[in-house]
């Protein structure tokens, strides 16, 4: 009968009964707490990670994986939207065609963990933790966390630069490349400790291809404000 009650749907005895009974109003405002966290833990638990919607905008995914996403836009609105999203923030911040990616290279879409908000399809719940102005943003990817920054450059003013770490994964041999243009002059090397840095554009927000052992990682960095 509570769940009844929950539902809108009891007799008027119970809702009589409840107006008058402290314990079962108790009793039934628990229940709906027990309600509302299922409904939180179960809403769109079928769903693909945000980074999976990422990957398959990016033609990334196996075969298989890519025809079970497919098959699940077909019936998901949520999805349907933020694959959208997607499509209209990448169309943004680079008009140009994306570059061909080498065959055999895996293509991770980096998820932001900390810093100023990306659209849904490139934070998940779990990334939703607003920074404050001028501190690094922190990305995931796979097992490789990367975490940068735009500083103002004192070398060249006005100039700016981004300071790197990556984490997790052994680093030796990788680059990391600004824009999509395959121009040698906008790559740096990161080191085996996973630091890099480099000159970047005075506006924002920048592209950065993070390539090594048989895997790309495209992350968006924005324009953060810039402390003075």
């Amino acid at each position: 009968m509570l769940l009844r009650h929950l539902d809108g749907a009891a007799d008027r005895a119970t809702e009589d009964h409840l107006q008058a009974c402290a314990h079962c109003r108790e009793r039934a405002d628990e229940l709906a707490r027990v309600e509302a966290k299922l409904r939180a833990s179960l809403f769109r638990v079928a769903c693909p990670p945000a980074q999976e919607l990422g990957e398959f905008n990016l033609g990334g995914l196996s075969r298989s994986r890519k025809n079970a996403i497919r098959r699940h836009l077909e019936t998901c609105p949520h999805c349907s939207k933020e694959l959208l999203q997607l499509d209209e923030y990448l169309q943004l911040i680079s008009p140009e065609a994306p570059p061909a990616v080498p065959s055999g290279l895996r293509v991770l879409v980096a998820q932001l963990l900390s810093g100023p908000l990306l659209p849904p399809a490139l934070a998940t719940a779990a990334a939703r933790v607003r920074g404050e102005p001028g501190e690094p943003y922190v990305y995931q990817a796979g097992d490789a966390r990367i975490v940068v920054d735009v500083q103002e450059d004192a070398s060249r003013v006005p100039g700016k630069i981004l300071l790197g770490l990556i984490t997790g994964v052994p680093t030796r041999g990788w680059t990391v490349a600004l824009g999509m243009a395959d121009d040698p002059n906008s790559q740096t090397a990161v080191n085996e400790a996973g630091n890099f840095v480099m000159p970047i554009p005075l506006q924002g927000p920048y592209s950065l291809r993070v390539r090594g052992s048989g895997v790309e990682i495209q992350i968006e960095v924005p324009d953060p404000p810039l402390q003075k």
